[in-house]
């Protein structure tokens, strides 16, 4: 067992159907996966259960050890640049020809998706590079596997790059390069590469490409840690003019498309010019990031403007593309806009499979997870555990503020005050979204298509007693809506929270009117979740007015919508079972409190059941004894057994 654990420390991950070749029998991987050693990745290849055990294991392993490890594998490698790469730890000395041999397997190996291994491959050749050898093929060996490292998220080995960059004392130019790599293995934690990129700037003098590289990654860090489309976009522009000077369709388009993106963030109109400009260029050759493409821009575009059948369709032709490259962060990019583009459509077993992959290779390669778990917590609300997705964004909250990952702090507690309006928890609801709307006015971010929170923090408000405050907000947003020219969707959205408000604060007959609009739309659009939220909106407003048969009809609407598109949370939090709402003219959220009361259920009971904290239970009981007219649990459940007679 531990000598096939670290065979597969040493391959890094180890194809299944070449165990025979290394001796190794079937019973043997059973035995290590059941003893938690090894585990069989989907495309059937073993890895070490942890990253730390491979790593203890080639640090427990002697040098003799080893160097039978690699000739083993060298000699059962299913493809050269493998059996190259294990013939290369077995050597001690500079050898010329082994060394540019690996020089041409890196590019192989990167052409296949593979940039990690392509990255340790180019380090291999300047390692065995003989002292005669041209300084400029060592530098060029150096710079193409530092950028290698860069797409793979290798921040540890593009830095051992640019130490040798330096140590040979490289040109300025390739020691931009690889700073330029560096800042692509960051990820989102991009707050301490100011610095860096100051320093490519010098370094990039007179080189018009690399000025256009290094302002577009000062483009992307301007949004995510400083919050500053503005500023972003001024980055942007200078990206474009250098890369025109520079004859970079790829940099050019790239930075169009992220120039588009900022644009729309702050409500520039220019801002669809600016992308159909983008996606009048050559396609970029390989080798690009996908998530700096037109492409990726316009399935963004789309999905904000629910253009949702386009914005599939992109996405899954981008998809291949994405794990052919082997870069982790395009991968996840893809899979994770296909989960939220696929959850507003109703197809939430397909977003759970899709956000669960985005999930695998977060965790595995060590991205950081604040992304991909904010559009986890989206899906498992909508699909899976409101309990997973409340973990999911309370997660993606801590882990970009520790990153200063301005976007998606401000997203993650997006979610989290959704998931707090879903359970019925206002007072908390109304916490995070205010703390959403203060983001996003530091950030100068205006427009209501790309983070809807405008209309559930409304809802929330309502809840929470401010109706004044609720309707200011709607006000405000309608206005913004109509001026930038945003779609049904928002309207939509902004309808079912008006709706909301009207029959708070006495206006029922007017609500059924915006509410059917709002549940119209969202059928129109194509977006089944959205509609049947608009439905029990509606089914309250009906309840309100006493129109009980009319709010059954409407509740069971809405429930056959979440049924069958298999929003289970949606379905068993909103369908009470002894139908408490339709008779006493509570909310959902209210008649699951009085059923649980009925039940026996305590207040901390109640809370734990419904993911509620415990004052908002008090605060709630508080409300349901006002509008029923009791005055403790006891005459509560005596009205209860009594609707029931």
């Amino acid at each position: 067992m531990r000598r096939l654990a670290l065979l597969t420390a040493l391959a890094g991950r180890l194809p299944a159907h070449t165990l025979h070749r290394v001796g190794v029998a079937a019973r043997d991987v059973a035995y290590a996966e059941l003893n938690g050693v090894i585990q069989l990745d989907p495309d059937d290849r073993l890895r070490p259960s942890a990253e730390v055990l491979a790593d203890l294991l080639l640090a427990d392993a002697g040098p003799e050890e080893l160097t039978a490890g690699h000739r083993t594998l060298s000699a059962a490698a299913p493809d050269e640049p493998t059996r190259l790469w294990h013939a290369a730890m077995t050597a001690a000395d500079p050898d010329a020809a082994l060394a540019h041999a690996l020089a041409e397997a890196r590019a192989t190996v990167r052409a296949q998706g593979r940039p990690g291994r392509a990255a340790e491959l180019g380090l291999r050749a300047v390692d065995l590079a003989p002292p005669e050898l041209d300084r400029g093929t060592v530098v060029r060996w150096l710079c193409d596997a530092a950028e290698d490292a860069g797409t793979a998220g290798d921040v540890t080995l593009v830095r051992r790059m640019l130490g040798r960059l330096e140590g040979v004392g490289a040109p300025a130019a390739d020691r931009a390069r690889a700073r330029l790599a560096a800042f692509d293995a960051a990820g989102q934690d991009l707050d301490d590469c100011d610095e860096l990129l100051s320093t490519v700037l010098g370094e990039a003098s007179g080189h018009p490409g690399l000025l256009a590289a290094a302002h577009l990654r000062l483009a992307v860090r301007a949004n995510i840690t400083e919050g500053a489309p503005a500023r972003a976009a001024v980055h942007a522009r200078h990206a474009v003019r250098y890369a025109v000077a520079a004859q970079d369709p790829a940099v050019h388009a790239a930075s169009l498309a992220y120039l588009a993106l900022m644009q729309r963030v702050v409500g520039d109109a220019e801002a669809a010019g600016t992308l159909a400009e983008a996606l009048s260029l050559p396609a970029a050759p390989y080798g690009e990031r996908i998530t700096n493409s037109p492409r990726h821009a316009a399935s963004r575009h789309a999905f904000f403007d629910d253009r949702l059948d386009e914005a599939r369709q992109l996405l899954l032709g981008l998809l291949p593309a994405a794990e052919q490259s082997g870069v982790p962060e395009d991968q996840v990019e893809v899979l994770r806009a296909l989960a939220e583009v696929e959850v507003r459509m109703g197809r939430c077993a397909s977003a759970l499979g899709h956000v669960g992959r985005a999930m695998v290779i977060t965790e595995r390669t060590g991205m950081s997870p604040g992304p991909t778990w904010y559009s986890a917590a989206l899906v498992e609300l909508a699909a899976g555990s409101p309990a997973r997705a409340w973990t999911l964004a309370d997660g993606a909250v801590r882990a970009s503020a520790e990153e200063h990952d301005r976007i998606y702090l401000v997203r993650a507690t997006y979610a989290r005050g959704l998931i707090q309006l879903a359970a019925g928890d206002s007072a908390g609801a109304v916490a995070s979204l205010r703390a959403v709307q203060d983001l996003q006015r530091q950030q100068h971010a205006r427009d209501p298509s790309m983070l809807r929170w405008h209309g559930d923090l409304a809802e929330a408000l309502v809840a929470a007693g401010d109706t004044g405050a609720a309707a200011q907000l709607l006000g405000q947003a309608r206005a913004l809506a109509e001026q930038l020219g945003r779609g049904a969707g928002v309207a939509a959205a902004l309808d079912r929270a008006d709706g909301v408000l009207r029959y708070a604060t006495g206006g029922a007959a007017a609500a059924l009117e915006v509410l059917e609009r709002s549940v119209d739309a969202f059928a129109g659009l194509g977006m089944p979740l959205e509609q049947a939220r608009s439905l029990l909106a509606l089914a309250s407003a009906q309840r309100r007015q006493r129109r009980w048969a009319a709010a059954r009809d409407t509740t069971g609407r809405a429930m056959a919508i979440y049924r069958e598109h298999g929003a289970t949370p949606w379905a068993a939090a909103r369908a009470p079972e002894s139908g408490v709402a339709d008779r006493m003219g509570l909310n959902a959220a209210d008649a699951r409190i009085v059923e649980l009361v009925a039940a026996g259920a305590r207040n901390r009971e109640i809370a734990n059941t419904l993911f509620l904290s415990v004052k908002t239970v008090e605060s709630s009981l508080t409300r349901i004894y006002r509008i029923l007219g009791v005055r403790s649990r006891v005459q509560l459940s005596l009205l209860l057994a009594g609707e029931g007679q």
